[in-house]
């Protein structure tokens, strides 16, 4: 629509209201479950997918684990919150987009290899799928002649999610406790906890 009134046109295309429609969310870590919490502030029905579904956490937080392929199917709004793996790389292809309702919309702030992304510039170019909202991009900067430019009904951002004076704040403040607890001998955030050791605290203190 922005582009539209920029090309002096008046759109008179009907939008997506939220309120009272499914939210899928796939992945329910922190962000994924602050998503939820947001969707379901808004008014919206609430489910998800995960590697690691928690029925503790679906409890406490009101929504439900659903398969990958009904959470697809069913959804108005998609959101992606998982990480990249061999497991999840093109998670999203060809033929799962095929099941999501051509009124629906795909976000990814996620990792751009996550969604197959020239199938799905293919699907919003023939109109069976809504609307997308894309952060993130298997190829980062984003070429100049990637199908995904040529789209009108998506929203594009180069990977700025937490650009924000606060967002970086709290990376480097981030670090900085990383690094003090590390020298502390009681390492926090540690990614590969199986082949990490350490016995007894180093002789640097902070």
């Amino acid at each position: 629509m922005t582009a539209e009134l920029r090309h002096g046109r008046w759109p008179g295309d009907l939008s997506l209201s939220l309120a009272g429609r499914q939210l899928g969310v796939i992945g329910t870590g922190n962000i994924g479950c602050e998503m939820l919490r947001l969707g379901q502030a808004i008014g919206m029905q609430t489910v998800a997918w995960s590697l690691h579904p928690d029925p503790a956490k679906a409890e406490r937080l009101n929504f439900r684990y659903v398969s990958l392929e009904e959470l697809l199917r069913t959804s108005d709004a998609v959101s992606l919150h998982t990480r990249l793996s061999d497991q999840t790389r093109h998670l999203l292809n060809a033929d799962r987009l095929a099941l999501m309702k051509p009124t629906a919309v795909l976000v990814n702030t996620a990792r751009g290899a996550v969604v197959d992304t020239l199938a799905l510039a293919d699907a919003l170019q023939n109109r069976r799928l809504f609307a997308a909202g894309l952060d993130v991009y298997e190829q980062e900067p984003l070429p100049a002649t990637h199908p995904l430019l040529a789209c009108d009904q998506v929203v594009l951002t180069p990977h700025s999610a937490d650009m924000t004076q606060a967002g970086i704040d709290l990376l480097t403040q981030g670090c900085i406790d990383n690094i003090a607890a590390f020298l502390k001998g009681q390492p926090q955030n540690v990614v590969n906890p199986d082949v990490f050791s350490f016995p007894q605290a180093p002789p640097h203190t902070v």
